[in-house]
């Protein structure tokens, strides 16, 4: 009844309520239509997960629109999702494919801060995909940006770029100093490497005594 009247926070709970299947069957139709409502509303994050629903029934066109909406709001997460549909779910030949467009939503949303799409940047330049052209500099820039806003993940990237001269003018030391940092939160590809390093200084300790 709620809803009937409007109360667009009402319907943001029951388009979550039939999205997750809480207490009804799940249908993501009345999902939509329900979030839609909310979106409309201008309930804070009902557009992100109205293209997160309509993304999960195939709605293609209709959950980047949404996603665009909710990044126009300034929902960081919402970036990325526009990005991510530009990126690797429109076709190469799609007229409204637009490379740019894409990495000016992650842009956007790094330089505020959100460690996904500052992941995502730095793999992209590292990597040269979806068209744009490799460049290792600039994808350690980023890995940089993260680590030192203590993303364990870009700590580990950047740390790894600063052993190899990825990119980045070597230094072994400062390598091994952001793939500590990033071992002492626990991630594992980390933790195997300081391993390895550990390994490494103490067969070279060695072999230095025995000479």
């Amino acid at each position: 009844r709620a809803v009937d009247n409007g109360h667009t926070n009402a319907s943001f709970s029951l388009a979550c309520m039939y999205s997750d299947g809480d207490e009804v069957s799940r249908n993501l139709r009345k999902a939509a239509h329900y979030m839609k409502i909310a979106a409309d509303g201008g309930v804070p994050k009902a557009s992100l997960m109205l293209g997160m629903i309509l993304a999960e029934t195939g709605t293609k066109k209709a959950a980047y629109e949404a996603f665009v909406a909710a990044a126009e709001e300034g929902d960081q997460q919402a970036m990325m999702m526009a990005a991510v549909w530009q990126l690797k779910h429109m076709k190469r030949n799609d007229p409204s494919r637009n490379v740019s467009i894409a990495l000016q939503w992650l842009t956007k949303a790094a330089d505020q801060g959100h460690e996904d799409s500052t992941i995502l940047l730095g793999d992209i330049y590292f990597r040269g995909e979806y068209g744009v052209e490799k460049d290792a500099q600039m994808a350690v820039r980023w890995y940089e940006e993260g680590a030192e806003r203590g993303s364990k993940i870009c700590q580990y990237y950047y740390g790894f770029a600063l052993l190899d001269g990825t990119g980045v003018r070597r230094n072994s030391e400062g390598g091994k100093k952001w793939i500590l940092k990033s071992a002492q939160q626990n991630y594992r590809p980390a933790i195997l490497k300081m391993q390895t390093i550990q390994r490494e200084e103490m067969r070279a300790e060695g072999g230095s005594d025995g000479d």
